[in-house]
């Protein structure tokens, strides 16, 4: 069964950049709870299963940008109650609502765009620019890994803390541990790229993607409706949904298919 994930990496590029600009930049609340309910089923798709951890982190932090702006923004016309004399308006909970949909959206599909792109497409991505390809895909594996490990260390330190220190000194003590930890690691991983090769001049990459006939018409159906949604403001939300829902279509379809087979044979 063919997956959306081996499509050719530049046109996962671009998909996923029509996808992250608007999450990022627009500040539309139906627009961007769209981009976030098709991030969150298409990230369970690339999972196998439902992950409600991705679910309640989305709503904590829309929860928590609405409530934080809502008591810090007092402009609005339509009051619901005073705190100390200062009010507490639609207009503020909408705008931080809309804030909250915003990072939760990207945030989504910035994960999405980690489990799709990996570093091997980062490197055939960035192959005119090898070092800048490397730094790139060390980033994107070593900030969830180094994240796992200051929760692995701060759940062993919860259990063995025998000395009394407060939460502050506990998190500076695991901060260090993670900050060794990090310049330990680099260390090691420059010595091996070193021992491999790394640092000569003339690299060349060995994989190889070819650019298919399903390539252009998804990288044609993608810039049409980011176009469209540029464009005609007014169905901006019809374009974008179709867009944002394309990976989840197409694994549809290639399983209607595979189902198809099975039943013939």
């Amino acid at each position: 069964m063919r997956k959306f994930e081996n499509f050719n990496p530049y046109v996962l590029l671009v998909f996923f950049m029509c996808n992250l600009l608007p999450a990022m930049f627009l500040m539309e609340i139906k627009l961007n709870l769209l981009l976030l309910i098709s991030g969150i089923i298409y990230i369970w798709v690339l999972k196998g299963k439902a992950d409600f951890k991705i679910l309640r982190n989305s709503f904590v932090i829309t929860i928590l940008i609405t409530f934080v702006n809502m008591l810090v923004s007092h402009n609005g016309s339509h009051v619901f109650f005073y705190i100390n004399n200062r009010a507490v308006t639609y207009e503020s909970m909408r705008y931080g609502m809309t804030t909250g949909l915003m990072l939760s959206g990207a945030f989504v599909w910035f994960s999405c765009m980690d489990i799709v792109i990996t570093g091997e497409k980062i490197q055939y991505i960035f192959r005119k620019m090898p070092k800048a390809g490397i730094i790139f895909s060390m980033i994107l594996r070593f900030l969830p890994m180094y994240m796992r490990k200051y929760e692995r260390m701060k759940m062993i330190n919860d259990i063995n803390n025998k000395s009394g220190r407060n939460s502050k000194d506990n998190a500076v003590f695991v901060f260090s541990g993670v900050t060794s930890y990090a310049m330990e690691s680099s260390m090691e991983t420059a010595d091996i790229m070193e021992s491999n090769g790394f640092t000569q001049s003339s690299q060349i990459f060995c994989g190889s993607y070819r650019f298919r006939l399903r390539d252009c018409i998804l990288l044609i159906i993608t810039i049409l409706m980011a176009a469209g949604g540029l464009l005609l403001p007014g169905a901006r939300l019809v374009f974008m949904a179709f867009m944002s829902f394309i990976p989840i279509l197409y694994r549809g379809k290639e399983n209607v298919k595979l189902w198809i087979y099975n039943m013939k044979r």
